[in-house]
């Protein structure tokens, strides 16, 4: 597995640096619609999504140099959590046939812990 991350590195930094822009809009666009109407629930959740932002960037500067720390460690176990809670919430919302679109929240689930794996196994660029 480790040689498959290897072999696709920049793959899965682009992917990084990708979840990392639809993490920050998505805060921004929910943080702009609530006007100082946030629940606990949601502001906690944001919240996690914002530090789950901000290791993710730490991650893609420490990929381009030799270090890999713990924050890979931790950055990547809740981007495999984050990715677990996606699947079981689609798993619950779409069981009423409400809408075809939470079939793609699927292999987004799949692809953020795809993304937690890489760096779980602190996969570093081959020069």
């Amino acid at each position: 597995m480790k040689n498959f991350y290897t072999q696709s590195f920049w793959f899965w930094v682009t992917s990084k640096i990708i979840i990392i822009l639809l993490l920050l809009i998505s805060i921004l666009s929910i943080l702009g619609e609530s006007n100082g109407r946030m629940g606990s629930a949601e502001l906690g959740v944001n919240f996690l999504a914002f530090i789950e932002a901000i290791l993710l960037i730490i991650t893609v500067i420490q990929d381009f140099t030799t270090k890999a720390n713990i924050i890979k460690l931790v950055s990547g176990a809740l981007m495999v959590l984050f990715g677990m809670a996606l699947f079981g919430v689609l798993l619950t919302v779409s069981k009423g046939g409400q809408s075809s679109i939470y079939a793609l929240g699927y292999p987004l689930s799949l692809w953020m812990m795809l993304i937690g794996l890489f760096d779980l196994l602190r996969v570093k660029r081959s020069v």
